[in-house]
């Protein structure tokens, strides 16, 4: 589409005056996009922004003032007309905004409004750069000798000076050297990315820096390799290798050959995380017949009669109450679990139950109040383990069949059962919901909470030792959904740790990335996909009798080869994220129940409820297999060739390669839906809704354990 068609589309629809003013700042920064060079035409859409009507729909981001909207509006015509002073007069009205607000782009990225005056500062033509010197060349290297005073140097006051020369007078004549230096400052305190990100700006909008371009390379290439982008990394040892060869560099004082010094980065490199390519696998599953080392039994046979009776309506079985497994984590000795809200641990040698927060009758006497009323969320109920404590996000039975009870974030002693502390003691937190899985950053939990009735929605840090509150911050505000009672409630998030930020798929139409240091919203994006409603199961009492179950999944937020994988839960398309270049690197249709289970080199593995293997060259689906109706399989078990899945038939096994079932066993779990699988020991670990059952495993590998009897 051509570009002045696309402006015609955004300026000349009929809207309020405030909307107006909002899509004219969207024109110029879309502008401003194609002047940043050269990536070709912008397609500009209402289907980008995920709004149809003039409204914002799913999570709202913060927006900017109406006021600075204007002012960008006349610093970009300002800019178009080189009138430089009045551009830069109305600049200082632009870079005083919140630094929360943010503005949308054509694509979908709503970024920082500085950081689209910086885009658009960047991408002036020669005589916009001369006036930027000659207008700040002072004021930059003022700044820049304050930053270098020994007094200053290794404080706060260091740092803030150097961000103010790269975020606001980067193309002066010191911004190359202020942003070289600030690059090695947030890579001293381990924020790769960030200082990955100021290299890369010298080397692409300083080209008459002076600084030597390969020890700029050097530190990008050690910048990705310290944050895990290993792929990157070797691409980038790879130019520097080509390019540079054995040409010397400095390093502390050292001249070293460039490709001595890659090689020395590339042994550091971890052995690849890839299954056996050719040969047996690892492990067999057991022959048909084959009895359990052990069965542990949760759910009684008046337990089962409860939970018949509580669902045996399609209305109550909406609910999820008659597929739900447990939540379990496993370490060298035991099985955790958290099973509706409570939660036990089993010995993994003899299965033998070590302790249980309350007596699970307590959980089957609440299966009717569950199903038919209350707060009750299959996605809500968590499980994490870290160190001595066990982590989770749950809500005890009885508080569960009422209304409008907050889930709770809770640590428990993993050795005794005993609680440390739990958020519903706190004051502060009396009427706060804890959404979805905390993720660990150092001693504290982050944590996506909402206040009860209350759409608005925060991110916490919350100390693992007490639970005391070290800092909050306002994300935004969510577009309430229904659950399968036809209560509004807020979806439930995902949260993942990537480098140096905090990446928050709302499954409310947005993504939002977060860096934690500081507490800011770096950017977000919005897509136009369909909003998740609450869990919606299908089923009842048992497996089998051709009704299809549901997972209580919530979307897909993994890290794989360097890109960001999200899918919302009622989304169609699974989206790669370069977060580097804040950019879809790619996408494809993928099915709404889809969730992420494992990877190798070569494909990604998908449980949709189908087993579903797509190629990671290409993206292509290579192999589909129907595990069969009333199957609730929730996670994989790697056994080398072949992936291992609990079915509602019993665990079976697929080839990795093909798809075909190489190994069929029924188990002593055979009224379940299904559930998770692990290894432990040269055991498998079956874990339904019922029961959690051991099985010796066949060793293909002479290295391989052989389960502890």
């Amino acid at each position: 589409m051509p570009r002045n068609s696309v402006l015609r589309f955004s300026l000349f629809r009929t809207v309020p005056g405030s909307q107006l003013k909002l899509c004219l700042a969207l024109t110029v920064a879309c502008w401003s996009m194609a002047a940043s060079a050269g990536r070709g035409e912008l397609m500009f859409a209402e289907e980008a922004l995920g709004v149809a009507d003039g409204s914002e729909a799913g999570f709202s981001v913060p927006r900017a003032e109406e006021e600075v909207l204007d002012a960008l509006v006349d610093f970009e015509r300002h800019l178009k007309a080189e009138q430089w002073e009045k551009a830069f007069g109305v600049m200082d009205q632009v870079m005083a905004a919140d630094k929360g607000a943010l503005l949308p782009r054509a694509d979908g990225l709503h970024l920082p409004i500085r950081q689209q005056v910086w885009d658009t500062l960047v991408a002036l033509p020669p005589a916009g750069r001369q006036a930027v010197q000659v207008f700040f060349d002072g004021k930059a290297r003022k700044l820049l000798a304050d930053a270098e005073n020994p007094a200053v140097v290794g404080t706060p006051a260091e740092l803030a000076a150097l961000e103010q020369i790269y975020n606001e007078l980067f193309i002066t004549s010191v911004g190359d050297v202020a942003g070289d230096r600030l690059g090695d400052l947030y890579f001293e305190r381990g924020r790769f990315g960030e200082a990955r990100r100021c290299w890369e700006a010298v080397l692409t909008h300083h080209g008459e820096s002076t600084l030597d371009p390969r020890r700029l390379r050097v530190k990008i290439a050690t910048a990705a390799l310290r944050s895990g982008h290993h792929t990157d990394f070797r691409q980038q040892a790879d130019l520097l290798t080509t390019r540079y060869g054995s040409q010397p560099i400095q390093l502390q004082g050292k001249a070293v050959p460039i490709d001595q010094f890659v090689a020395t980065l590339l042994s550091t490199l971890p052995r690849e995380d890839a299954p056996v390519a050719t040969g047996k696998s690892r492990w067999k599953l057991p022959d048909e017949g084959v009895e359990p080392l052990w069965q542990s039994a949760f759910l009684s046979p008046v337990g089962k009669q409860r939970l018949h009776t509580a669902t045996s309506q399609p209305w109550q079985a909406m609910s999820g109450v008659g597929t739900k497994a447990p939540e379990a984590v496993i370490d060298a000795d035991r099985l955790y679990a958290n099973w509706m809200g409570i939660l036990f641990a089993l010995d993994l040698n003899t299965g033998k139950m070590l302790w249980q927060t309350e007596p699970f009758g307590k959980l089957t006497a609440q299966f009717q109040s569950l199903t038919q009323n209350g707060t009750f969320n299959a996605q809500q109920y968590r499980l994490l383990l870290h160190g001595d404590r066990l982590i989770t996000v749950t809500l005890p039975p009885a508080a569960a069949a009422e209304w409008n009870k907050p889930y709770r974030l809770s640590v428990y002693d993993k050795a005794t059962g005993r609680l440390t502390w739990s958020s519903d003691t706190r004051p502060e937190f009396a009427q706060t919901t804890f959404l979805g899985e905390p993720v660990l950053l150092g001693g504290s939990l982050l944590c996506v909470t909402h206040q009860a009735g209350n759409a608005a929605v925060t991110l916490r840090a919350i100390a693992v030792g007490d639970g005391a509150e070290a800092w909050s911050m306002l994300l935004g505000n969510a577009q309430m959904t229904h659950n399968s009672r036809g209560n509004q409630v807020v979806p439930v998030p995902r949260v993942v740790i990537h480098r140096d930020t905090a990446y928050i798929m709302t499954n409310n139409g947005a993504m939002l990335a977060i860096e934690p240091e500081t507490k800011t919203l770096r950017w977000a994006m919005k897509y136009n996909q369909p909003l998740a409603a609450a869990t919606m199961h299908r089923g009842g009492w048992g497996g089998g009798g051709g009704v299809t179950a549901s997972t209580p999944h919530v979307g897909i937020l993994e890290v794989a080869d360097g890109l960001l994988l999200v899918k919302e839960r009622a989304a169609n398309k699974l989206l790669a994220i370069d977060t580097d270049a804040r950019r879809i690197a790619w996408e494809r249709p993928l099915s709404g129940e889809a969730r992420l289970v494992a990877q190798d080199d070569q494909h990604y593995y998908f449980l949709d409820p189908e087993l579903v293997a797509i190629s990671k060259d290409g993206r292509q689906m290579k192999w589909s297999v129907n595990l069969g109706a009333g199957t609730t399989a929730e996670t994989v078990a790697d056994l080398g060739d072949s992936l291992a899945v609990f079915t509602s038939r019993g665990p079976f096994a697929y080839s990795k390669a093909t798809g075909d079932r190489v190994h069929k066993f029924t188990g002593a779990d055979r009224a379940s839906y299904g559930g998770s699988i692990f290894i432990a020991d040269g055991k498998l670990i079956t874990l339904s809704n019922m029961a959690v059952t051991a099985y010796p495993l066949v060793s293909d590998t002479p290295d391989a354990q052989e389960p502890t009897p």
